[in-house]
C-alpha cells in the first residue's frame, strides 16, 4: 500500500532553450511507502498455502500434499530472509553508519561467511 504525494519544487535542473536557461517548476511524485507488518505477509503466506494444501487433501492427491508442504517451508524461509533485509534498511542500527551502499557493501560481506 502506497500514499502518494505531489510536491512542487523549484527545478535545480535548468533545460537550455536557444540563448539562455530557463528555470522551471517540475511536478515530482513523491511516495511514502507504508510497509505491512510482517506477521500480515506471513499470515498472509500460509492462507495461501493451507488453502491448496486443503484442496489437494480433498482430491486425495497425496504427492501434491507433500509438495506444497516443502515449498511452503522454502517460500516462508525466503520471505522471512527478505523481511530481515527490508527491516534492516528500514531501522538501521544506531551506531551503523555510512551509506546505502557500505551497509550494502557490510550485508554481502556478511553473507559471504
Amino acid at each position: 500500500m502506497q500514499r502518494k504525494t505531489v510536491r512542487w519544487t523549484r527545478a535545480a535542473l535548468t533545460s537550455k532553450l536557444g540563448f539562455g536557461s530557463i528555470f522551471r517548476l517540475r511536478k515530482h511524485l513523491v511516495t511514502e511507502v507504508i510497509m505491512r507488518p510482517r506477521d500480515r505477509i506471513l499470515a498472509n503466506l500460509e492462507s495461501l498455502y493451507r488453502e491448496s494444501y486443503e484442496r489437494a487433501r480433498a482430491a486425495g492427491e497425496t504427492a501434491r500434499m507433500v509438495d506444497l508442504e516443502s515449498a511452503y517451508m522454502r517460500d516462508q524461509l525466503m520471505l522471512e530472509i527478505l523481511l530481515d533485509v527490508r527491516d534492516l534498511f528500514a531501522n538501521p542500527p544506531a551506531a551503523q553508519e555510512g551509506s546505502t551502499l557500505e551497509r550494502l557493501d557490510q550485508l554481502r560481506r556478511l553473507v559471504r561467511r
